[in-house]
């Protein structure tokens, strides 16, 4: 089964241009965009309309939008790491923001990576491209997103 990234922010204009990086990157792995904090929780809890395992895959990394209406990404981080199963899920937040306190609060939380969302295509391109190099099996693929990271747990 291919390997997914969920990609979840309240931006349908960032969901297009991540769609389309990842087309651009020619990704290995499928992109599962989801509209919002609520619509991840029910995603990655597998509750309706998310069920069915076969049409809705488990995500091999989560990246989440910091700034949503709804449920942010701090509280949908949040939500991962207080199950026990999913604790060890690799997430990355993205935000526009590089305030300490932010950074601060998503190593407390336990974030995998800390991204500053990229400016342009071309960055948002190669963010894409050294999440699909985390996706091999190998010490090296691991760290192929901390250089582009503010935070770097993994």
């Amino acid at each position: 089964m291919a390997k997914v990234v969920v990609y979840v922010d309240d931006s349908k204009q960032d969901l297009f241009l991540f769609q389309a990086a990842c087309k651009m990157a020619q990704v290995h792995w499928k992109p599962v965009l989801l509209s919002g904090g609520t619509q991840a929780v029910l995603y990655l809890d597998r509750r309706d309309p998310y069920t069915d395992r076969n049409q809705f895959p488990d995500a091999d990394i989560i990246l989440l939008d910091v700034k949503m209406p709804d449920e942010d990404g701090f509280a949908v981080l949040q939500h991962l790491r207080s199950d026990p199963a999913r604790a060890a899920s690799r997430v990355g937040l993205l935000s526009s923001s590089d305030s300490p306190g932010d950074i601060e609060r998503a190593r407390q939380l336990g974030a995998t990576w800390y991204f500053r969302k990229p400016a342009d295509m071309e960055r948002l391109v190669e963010l894409v491209g050294s999440l699909d190099q985390c996706m091999e099996p190998s010490p090296a693929a691991l760290d192929a997103a901390a250089r582009l990271a503010i935070l770097g747990t993994s």
